[in-house]
This record gives C-alpha cells, sequence and structure tokens, in this order.
C-alpha cells in the first residue's frame, strides 16, 4: 500500500510519497544476517523514520522506509547523449563547485552532463523511474553521489555442488538501475526483490552506472569527496599519469588464471602475472602495487572491509593455508595509501563483497577515496566477482569508457550465472578511460586563406605531425600521450590564445583554435610613472585585454587588425590626483602604429579664507589668490563666504595676497600661515585672517632691566606668545582682538630672587592700549633639619612668607607661616619668604622618657650661624639660603624589660649629631645608675670599642654608681652591662638617667636628660646561696676561674640585722679585685691570710635585710701562681674552691642565727685524661 502525507514546515508545503513494503512500486528489504540500525546505515532515511514512528504505522525491526521526492535539476545540457549524475541533496552544496567542474570535463568528450539531487533514502523505483525516461531521451549511463539508496536483491544460489542445498543470499544490486526495461518484482513482499525478467524489453544492462560514497567511511565525508573529485580532474588535464601497465595478481585458489591474464591483454598488452602460491602474500603484493599500472586485477578471498592471502603450509606444501598474521585491511591499510603506495589507476577485485557499499569501510571505497591516485574499482557486493572478463576488457582497449566496457560486459555476463555476477558494483567516476585511442577533432579557423599550422601528437605508438588549415581536422590519438598545436603561424602575424597542449586521456570532440591576424603597435609614455601608470586598452587574438604602461615600460603588443587601440587621457590616481593629456589617445590598427603621449601631473586644491574676529572678510575687504590651471595664471577674489576648488598643475604654485585689502596700521586682518605654495599633492588649504589690534606694556618701580624683564603673555594668530618689558623699554605688538593678554605678577631675577607686583595683571584686548605696573622685591630660601629620626617632625614659624608653586606665581603672603619638616617631604622645603623675616624651630622635641631631640644651633649654607641666629630664632638676610636647623639626640635603652636578682643586663646610649655639632668644646654624659645595678667593669663600648668611664660612687641616698664618659663628636653608641645586685620584697620599677651636656663656641651650654625603666622580679630563693661558674674539671698547670655569686635574702617575718657572710677561697686561687661587685648600702672586705699562701678571705656586712628583700655579691677567683712560679693547680686531684660560706645575723629580738653552705670542689686532671 502506499501512504501519501504534507509534511508542512515553515510556511512551506511539500508533497512525498512514503513506501511502505508489499507495495507495488517495488522496496528494499531487511538484511537478515546484520542489524538493521547498525550496520546497512542506508536502509532507513532517520529523519522520515522519526516521523513515520510518530504516526505509529512501522515497526523499524521489521520494514524499512523509502521517500518518494522527484529529483531536483541543478545542471542541464544541450548535448546528447548525456548521463545523469544524481547527488544526495544533504551533501550538494558542500561539492557542488567540484561537480560542476566534473561535469565541464566530461562535457568536452562530447557527453553531456546533467545533474540531480535526491533527497536522503528516496526509494530505488523513483530513481529508477528516473533513469527510465532520462534513457528514452539519450540517456547513457548514470554516476551516483553519496547515499544514493541501494536495490536489494534476493537469491537462493547453488555454490557447493548437490546434494547440497543452496545458500540464500541478500545484497545492494545496482543492476537493478542498469536494466531499465527489465521486470523487477518482490513477490514474496518481504522489501527485497527476488524475480528478474525480461518484462516488456530484454534483461541486460541498458545503461552504465557508478557511485561513490563516503558517508560510511572513517573521516570526513566531505573532505573524501573533494579530494576525490580533485584528483579526477588532475587526471583529464594531465597532472596524474599512469604507466600503460597491467598486474594480473591470482592467489592460490584461483591459480594460475592464465585466461585471465590473456583478457586483461585486451586493454594493454604490457602485463605482470604473479602466480605461484609461494610468492602470493601480502607483502609481495604490497610491493608490486609501488611499481605503479593503470590496471590492477587481484584474485583472492575477502570481505566488505578487506581481503587476505593464501600460502603454502609449510608441513605439507601442497595445502594452502591463510597467511599467519597478515590481511590487507581496508582501515586502516587501504585507507593509509598514497601515490607512492598506489600510483595505480583501476582496481578489479576479484575479492568475494570487496564492492558492498552499504557496509562500513567498504573495500572498494577505500581503494578510490585514499589519499593515492586511484580513481576506479570494481568489486562485487556479495559472493562472486567478475569472470567473462573479455568483454570488459576488449572496450577498454579499444578507448571505451569504464562504464561502457562495465554495461557491455554486464549485458553478456549477467545471466551466464547470476549468482557470480548480479552483485557487481563499479566504484568512481565510470566515465573515466584507461588505455586505446581517442578521437580528437581540431577546429582551426582565422588563418589566411592559405594559411597553415602544425599538429603534432603520437598515434599507434608513432609520433606524427600534420600542417591543417581552416577547417575541422580529425585525428585519432593515443591514450596518455601529448597533443601539441602552433600557437604562431610562422612567417605571418597570426597568433593564438586558446590552449595548444594537451594530454590525451579521453576523446576531445571539439578543440577550437582561433588565429587572428595582428599589427605590430608601441605606444609610450612621458610623464607617467610606474604607479598608477596609463591603461591601454586593445584586442589580442578576440579578446579585449587591457595593459599598464609608463615611462621606459611602454605598450609593444601584436593587436588584431581592424580594432581599437586606446590609453586614457586622464588617468585618476584618486579624487584628488589625476595624470591628464591633450595628445591623441584613439587609434584604428590598420598597420603598425608608434606613438608618445605627454601627461600632465595634476592635484586637485581647495582654497579658502575665515575670519578669526568680530568682522568678517567680504567683498570689499577681501584676499586675492593667484594660481595655475594648464599652465595659464588666474586669479580669484577669496573672502568668508567664496572658496576656490581646481585641479592646479603640479609643480605650479597659489599665492594668497596678505593682509586683507581694507587693513591699516592700527586695525588689520593677517594671516600667519605661508601664502604661497607649491603644488606637491593634493590640498585643501583654508587660510585664517586674523583681526587684530596693537597694545603696550610698561614697569615702574625701578625693579625691571633688560636684564630681568617683566613678562607678556598675548595671544597672536591663535597662539600664545610672550614679550618683555622693563622700567626703560616697554612692549608692544599685535593682539588678537578679543583674546587676554597677562603680565608678570611675578618676575624672577634669578632662581632664588623675584619681583612682586600687586597690580591688575590680566585684560581682554578690545582696544589698542598702554597698561603700567608696579613692582617690588622677594627672596627664596630652604628650610631643612637635621639630627632628626624619620619617625617625628619639627615645625618651623615664618614671620611672613609667600609661598607659592611654582615660582612664577604668588601664592599670596601669609604671617607665621608654619612649615612642618618631616621624612615625609626629606626635612626639607623651599620657598619664598619676605626679607628679614624670622624663623623660629621647636627647641624640644619628646618621643618618650627615654628619647629627646633638642636644637642646638641653625647653620646657614653649611655656616653655623653666631650673630641673628641664637635658637631657636634666625633671621632671613641671604637669598638662595639653605636654613638648617640642627638637633641633638639622646637615647636610653635598657635591653630588658624585667630582670631578676644577679641578672646580668645590657644598657645602651645612642648620642645623635649632626655635622654642625662635631665643633664642640664639650661633649660629657653623666650615667645615673640606680642603686640596685652594679656597673660591670670592662664591660663598656663607644661605637664598638672599648672605652672605660669614670665610676664613682655616690653616697647621697640612695647610694648608687655615677658612669662618667667623656666623649669625642659625632654619633655615640655607648654600651655597657650590668649586674641586678637586690631584689625587693615585690617586683620594683627603677629608673635609669643619663644627662649629657654639649658646648659650643659662642652658645651657652645646652643639656637633655633621658632615662629608662627596668621592672627587678622579686627573688624566690633560699635565705643563703652559693654558687660558682666555671669548670669542674681542669687540667693541671692551666689558668682557670670561677665566678662566685653570693646571694642573702629575707624570707622571715622580721627584718634581718646586722648580718655577716663570710667565706674563704682555696689557697691555690686569687681573686681579681674590680670583679666584686655588690649593693652600695652593704660592705664588703677581701683580705688575703698571713703566711705564704696567702688564702684570699671575704667578708660580707649587711646591716639590714628587711622582709622578703634579697641582696647578691658576685667576685671572680682564679687559679693563681704558686710560691715557685708554678701555675696552679700543680698535680691531680679534689681541691675545695672555698671552705663553704657561713651567714650570721640578729633578728627584732637580739637573737642570733646562723646558715652555712657546702664546699664546692673541682678535680684537677693531667691532659691525656681529658
Amino acid at each position: 500500500m502506499a501512504i501519501v502525507c504534507i509534511l508542512v514546515a515553515l510556511g512551506m508545503v511539500t508533497s512525498c510519497l512514503i513506501i511502505l513494503p508489499g507495495s507495488s512500486e517495488g522496496s528494499a528489504a531487511t538484511d537478515t544476517s546484520e542489524n538493521l540500525l547498525t550496520t546497512e546505515v542506508d536502509r532507513v532515511a532517520p529523519d522520515y523514520y522519526n516521523l513515520i514512528l510518530d504516526l505509529g504505522i512501522l515497526d523499524i525491526y521489521l520494514f524499512p522506509i523509502y521517500i518518494s521526492f522527484i529529483p531536483i535539476m541543478q545542471r542541464d545540457t544541450t548535448l546528447s547523449p548525456f548521463m545523469d549524475v544524481i547527488v544526495e541533496s544533504r551533501i550538494y552544496s558542500d561539492i557542488d563547485d567540484e561537480l560542476d567542474r566534473y561535469a565541464d570535463d566530461v562535457e568536452k568528450t562530447g557527453l553531456g552532463v546533467r545533474i540531480f539531487t535526491v533527497a536522503t533514502g528516496t526509494s530505488p523505483d523513483t530513481i529508477r523511474s528516473h533513469l527510465s525516461t532520462a534513457w528514452a531521451s539519450g540517456l547513457q549511463g548514470c554516476f551516483m553521489v553519496g547515499n544514493i539508496t541501494a536495490a536489494w536483491f534476493e537469491m537462493e544460489s547453488q555454490w557447493d555442488p548437490s546434494p547440497a542445498p543452496p545458500k540464500h543470499e541478500e545484497f545492494p544490486c545496482d543492476l537493478f538501475y542498469m536494466d531499465l526495461d527489465g521486470y523487477w518484482e518482490d513477490n514474496d513482499t518481504d522489501g527485497m526483490y527476488n524475480i528478474h525478467t525480461a518484462g516488456s524489453g530484454d534483461i541486460e544492462a541498458d545503461i552504465w552506472l557508478g557511485r561513490i560514497r563516503a558517508d560510511l567511511m572513517s573521516g570526513d565525508e566531505i573532505t573524501l569527496l573533494t579530494d576525490y573529485f580533485d584528483k579526477n580532474h588532475d587526471f583529464r588535464i594531465g597532472d596524474i599519469s599512469y604507466d600503460q601497465e597491467a598486474l594480473v595478481y591470482v592467489d592460490d585458489d584461483w591459480t594460475p588464471a592464465n585466461d585471465v591474464y590473456d583478457r586483461v591483454g585486451y586493454a594493454i598488452s604490457s602485463r605482470t602475472h604473479v602466480t605461484d602460491k609461494a610468492t602470493t602474500c601480502e607483502a609481495n603484493y604490497l610491493d608490486h602495487l609501488d611499481d605503479g599500472y593503470t590496471i590492477v586485477h587481484v584474485m583472492c578471498h575477502g570481505s566488505p572491509t578487506g581481503h587476505r592471502f593464501k600460502v603454502p603450509d609449510t608441513n605439507n606444501p601442497a595445502v594452502s593455508i591463510w597467511e599467519p598474521g597478515a590481511r590487507v585491511d581496508a582501515v586502516p591499510d587501504v585507507q593509509g595509501w598514497d601515490e607512492t603506495d598506489s600510483p595505480n589507476m583501476f582496481y578489479n577485485l576479484f575479492v568475494c563483497s570487496g564492492g558492498r557499499f552499504t557496509s562500513e569501510d567498504y573495500l572498494a571505497g577505500w581503494q578510490v577515496l585514499n589519499p593515492s591516485t586511484t580513481l576506479i574499482a570494481l568489486a562485487s557486493t556479495k559472493t562472486g566477482s567478475m569472470f567473462n572478463e573479455g568483454p570488459f576488457y576488449t572496450p577498454i582497449g579499444n578507448g571505451d569508457t569504464v562504464g561502457e566496457a562495465f554495461g557491455d560486459w554486464f549485458a553478456s555476463t549477467a545471466e551466464v550465472d547470476r549468482k557470480w555476477v548480479y552483485g557487481m558494483s563499479l566504484t568512481g567516476d565510470p566515465t573515466l578511460r584507461m588505455t586505446g585511442k581517442h578521437a580528437v577533432n581540431i577546429d582551426v579557423s582565422g588563418l589566411a586563406p592559405a594559411g597553415l599550422t602544425t599538429v603534432t601528437y603520437t598515434e599507434g605508438g608513432t609520433a606524427k605531425s600534420i600542417n591543417v588549415g581552416n577547417g575541422i581536422t580529425s585525428i585519432d590519438c593515443d591514450h596518455g600521450t601529448s597533443l601539441s598545436i602552433d600557437p604562431t603561424v610562422p612567417g605571418s602575424m597570426y597568433t593564438t590564445d586558446d590552449q595548444v597542449n594537451f594530454i590525451v586521456v579521453e576523446p576531445i570532440i571539439d578543440l577550437e583554435v582561433q588565429y587572428y591576424q595582428q599589427h605590430q603597435v608601441t605606444i609610450n609614455t612621458n610623464g607617467m610613472p610606474m604607479i598608477p601608470g596609463a591603461s591601454v586598452s586593445y584586442t589580442q587574438n578576440g579578446v579585449l585585454k587591457s595593459k599598464l604602461i609608463w615611462d621606459g615600460a611602454g605598450f609593444s603588443e601584436l593587436c588584431d587588425a581592424g580594432t581599437t587601440v586606446q590609453i586614457e587621457d586622464v588617468v585618476v590616481v584618486s579624487s584628488t590626483e589625476r595624470y591628464h593629456t591633450t595628445d591623441t589617445t584613439s587609434w584604428t590598427v590598420n598597420g603598425d602604429i608608434t606613438a608618445t603621449v605627454d601627461y600632465i601631473h595634476q592635484y586637485w586644491i581647495n582654497c579658502g579664507v575665515d575670519t578669526v574676529g568680530y568682522t568678517d572678510l567680504n567683498v570689499a575687504n577681501h584676499v586675492n589668490l593667484d594660481y595655475e590651471l594648464d599652465e595659464a595664471s588666474l586669479s580669484y577674489d577669496l573672502y568668508d563666504a567664496v572658496s576656490l576648488s581646481t585641479w592646479m598643475d603640479e609643480n605650479s604654485y597659489y599665492t594668497f595676497s596678505n593682509p586683507s585689502t581694507a587693513s591699516d596700521a592700527s586695525h588689520r586682518w593677517f594671516t600667519p600661515d605661508t601664502t604661497s605654495y607649491q603644488v606637491t599633492g593634493s590640498a585643501t588649504t583654508i587660510l585664517d585672517y586674523w583681526e587684530q589690534y596693537k597694545c603696550s606694556v610698561q614697569a615702574t618701580g625701578m625693579c625691571l632691566s633688560s636684564l630681568h624683564p617683566g613678562e607678556v603673555n598675548y595671544e597672536q594668530f591663535g597662539t600664545a606668545q610672550t614679550g618683555y618689558y622693563c622700567d626703560a623699554s616697554p612692549w608692544q605688538d599685535w593682539c588678537d582682538i578679543g583674546s587676554t593678554i597677562t603680565m608678570s605678577e611675578i618676575v624672577l631675577i634669578d632662581s632664588d630672587m623675584r619681583c612682586h607686583t600687586n597690580d591688575q595683571t590680566s585684560y581682554t584686548v578690545l582696544a589698542a592700549t598702554t597698561y603700567v605696573l608696579d613692582y617690588h622685591l622677594e627672596f627664596k630660601i630652604t628650610l631643612a633639619a637635621e639630627g632628626l629620626p624619620d619617625s617625628t617632625s619639627t615645625e618651623v614659624t615664618i614671620g611672613t612668607a609667600n609661598p607659592s608653586w611654582p615660582d612664577s606665581v604668588s601664592g599670596g603672603d601669609i604671617d607665621d607661616y608654619v612649615v612642618v619638616l618631616s621624612s615625609a617631604n626629606d626635612f626639607s622645603w623651599t620657598n619664598w619668604t619676605h626679607y628679614e623675616t624670622t624663623l623660629t624651630a621647636t627647641e624640644l622635641i619628646e618621643i618618650d622618657q627615654s628619647e629627646k631631640y633638642i636644637l642646638v644651633c641653625w647653620t646657614v649654607n653649611y655656616t653655623v650661624l653666631t650673630i641673628y641666629a641664637a635658637p631657636p630664632t634666625v633671621q632671613v638676610f641671604f637669598e638662595g639660603a639653605l636654613y638648617t636647623a640642627h638637633y641633638m639626640g639622646v637615647k636610653k635603652n635598657i635591653w630588658e624589660d624585667e630582670a631578676e636578682l644577679a641578672q646580668p643586663v645590657m644598657v645602651s646610649i645612642e648620642i645623635s649629631t649632626t655635622w654642625a655639632i662635631d665643633n664642640l668644646e664639650t661633649l660629657n654624659l653623666t650615667d645615673d645608675l640606680p642603686n640596685e645595678f652594679s656597673f660591670v667593669m670592662h664591660s663598656a663600648t663607644r661605637n664598638g670599642s672599648p672605652i672605660e668611664p669614670t665610676v664613682n660612687e655616690v653616697m647621697t641616698p640612695p647610694p648608687h654608681q655615677q658612669l662618667v664618659f667623656d666623649l669625642g663628636t659625632g654619633d655615640q653608641n655607648i654600651t655597657y652591662e650590668v649586674r641586678i645586685n637586690r631584689a625587693h620584697a615585690v617586683d620594683t620599677t627603677v629608673s635609669n638617667s643619663v644627662l649629657v651636656e654639649v658646648k659650643l663656641p659662642c652658645f651657652p651650654a645646652i643639656s637633655l636628660g633621658v632615662s629608662d625603666d627596668l621592672m627587678i622580679l622579686v627573688y624566690e630563693g633560699a635565705t643563703l646561696s652559693k654558687t660558682a661558674d666555671g669548670p669542674d674539671v681542669v687540667i693541671v698547670n692551666t689558668n682557670n676561674s670561677w665566678e662566685f655569686t653570693f646571694i642573702v635574702k629575707n624570707n622571715f617575718d622580721y627584718d634581718m640585722v646586722d648580718a655577716i657572710l663570710k667565706d674563704h677561697f682555696g689557697a691555690e686561687l686569687d681573686y681579681i679585685a674590680d670583679s666584686v661587685m655588690a649593693n652600695l648600702l652593704t660592705e664588703y672586705d677581701i683580705s688575703y691570710s698571713k703566711g705564704t699562701m696567702k688564702q684570699v678571705r671575704m667578708e660580707w656586712s649587711l646591716d639590714q635585710i628587711v622582709e622578703g628583700e634579697a641582696f647578691m655579691l658576685q667576685m671572680t677567683v682564679y687559679t693563681k701562681l704558686n710560691p715557685a712560679g708554678k701555675q696552679e693547680y700543680t698535680s691531680p686531684g679534689t681541691y675545695d674552691l672555698n671552705s663553704g660560706a657561713t651567714l650570721k645575723w640578729y633578728d627584732e629580738r637580739g637573737k642570733k642565727h646562723s646558715l652555712e653552705t657546702g664546699t664546692i670542689q673541682v678535680v684537677a686532671v693531667k691532659p691525656e685524661i681529658i
């Protein structure tokens, strides 16, 4: 049955016929051995399948779907006979250029080409009906491009001898499209044809057919197709050629196939025959393909996607087996062949199913679609291949197309044994020829009646040459040989521009060569450069041509007799540039011509004037313009309402008059621009004429001179101008009307001195005017501060300042102007002040109690001021001077925030000065330590070098040590160490104060004091403790020392009074006198025992120790020399460093108490023990 549906989309109506199984129109069928959707992918049109599925009338696993869109003509032909190219509409727009070129190539052979598009899934009956109609009008064959629906056929094939049952086969059958008057029927309505009879005609191919399909290949479909048509064209124009050789390659099951070898010889006599079973294999086959052939006829077993060879079994050479691990696969083997792997034109694949174009990556498809030079492949879509090869190769040898030979073979062989040949399909262009002779018709015209031209060609392997005149000459040329026609007839002026050299690979039905009689024409130019050049139009060989010429590169061509040669009289370079000639520019070619054309180079010039002012230029007050055009002098009146645009000769001049015609001595219209211009290019010249008045400026006050004049800024011609004036010499010049004139408010005498006026300094020019200004004097100074850290700043108060930026602009007088000097401005300020004004700087700057800075002196230009400059104030008497305030800084730093009893603590004092303070009479530092500090002798450094201060004991309560440093000039960094000798019952903060005194010549002394604090923590130790800081083991006869620390703390609830601590040291030891450190509230006595050993004895008196209070005493002892002069210890052993300390004291009731410590020992050993 047939269902007709109307599809409406985007407002357009399309009619189609959907054909389902059982229709009398015929249909394709499902391949029972393969999945419909994955293998035979062209059996269902997906777009239309979705539509029918939505309608609910189709089970996709049972029935294929076809549509019946009528083929649409894309190209017609006037030639007959003709062929049809049927293209899948889906891809047509991507390859339409290639298809048109292909059609042009084919029509040169005399065969017309029509191009039609069909929709994907169009039914075979629809396509066959179209072909049948065309056949009746002269159709010879068809070339199908893309997924053109296959017609499926089923049959029972007796491949094995009886009584074996026949095999059921289903396959695409292109014979369906070739036998157009036969009868095809699907009598079991399974979707595949199974009956083919003569019908109303015969049962043989009526047309030839080829197809090429790339949508199932592993590659870009459009690229594969365009590449194929490119190499097809290259072959037809001679860019690809093939050796006239043939390869007959026969595998084991078909050897020796001598009859096949003989029949291939009907086409090409030079053949290679490979039949040896031990030789035929994959590698040998591929090696032969490299040699290059026109025909490769290979006979072996295969499938849709490849083929393979057999080789003798090494164990039983009489039996052939499949070649192990070897197979020529379509992908990737054949797919990757290029012109070096397969420089062959045609493959006749005696390979079962190698042409099954409904399978993905089918073998015959890749044979022609790979990058090699192969153009055609013949193979079967089923089991079977070509036999009875004579009817195929004979017409090939006669120069027929592959399609014609294929059709002849089908007509003579198809019914001999259907199972072998019904699946045969031609992949590639069926209009190609491989060998033979080809007719060429040469149509010569245009020669003189007796004129002859020479044709050279090859026929029957022999080079020939003939002379031909006007008219048609027919010759036969060997396939692949050269054909040449002389482009110039010797001895006469007859030439042709037609193609005259060919590689003959097919018939040429109308090779037209038109000759023309010609004369020599020579034209030279004068004044014309290469760019743009002048265009000469002429006719040569019947073609209207043009050529650019210029000086030194003239025109010299053969031009057709009776035609016109013409050169441009105006050569337009652009809308504003041209070359012009008044010479003759056109000639009729009746004989040889020689001419020279002179050109004048001209540019388009626009001229005008524009008034800048209040009164425009007009007829009565205008500007005269003089210029040249075509070597004639002209003049034109210009004013605001009238301009001129015209061509002017290159290198001529055009000139404006200046000033205007109505200007006078006090009021004028004048242009500052150049008034005379040479024409060297296109130009628009609009000159501004300025309306102006004359003005003057005069100075008073006897301040300005010719060396230091005032400056007047004014506008002249719209541009800022500068003039100068002084008391003795006023200024005068022209000024634009309505502009502003400005005089100097500030006149710089030099970089540090200037004059200033308070008079009005700016006016609008409306008339000729004299301006009078009165001036007075000002200075510029620099303020600076030295000796301050970046983290702080100082202030300087200026009595009267006139700060301004830049110097030429007044900022206005300001009294008591404050300048802040800091790191933000690099402690520097430069600007203008009044003469004799005062500068007052901040005297004392306190960062905190530990860091302060004091003003010591002022300097001017690096000289210390001793008059009019007592700090903090200095007067300004010097222009351009640097006034610097110099500060001295003192910073006290106790390196710890808190410390314990007996803990060493570092103290530093930093004194910063400047270069101006280096010239000192004195720089003294007095450091009063708190009672709780003991100075460590020899610990002090000054700028990294040792220094010994004077250490005074100040007994004024509280008693303490005082350090006095007599210092030199420059920055000072004093460091020293103290020990904490006293701890209180609670954490106690103590203060360490220092005073620095400095005296400069001519100034009174200046002092600056700072202090820093330290918290002393409560001592948590025993009432009596003793430690020795030194080695436990020493080597005999070496000097060693120990620092003893004695601590006494009141851990009782009463005050300890009259406390005495005693200790004796070993006889081998002595002590360092200035190492003893103790609080000045206590007293100590260090003595020696009587006798030769002079044992050191220590007694420490502590009058009162309040509750929780603790005191420390430290001293250093060392091994001394014995009376014999030997270094103690002189022999190994254990020695007592001391006898043990004894502390005695009284409580508040007068009761006596005591405590003792043990002995501290040291071991002396010989060196080798260590």
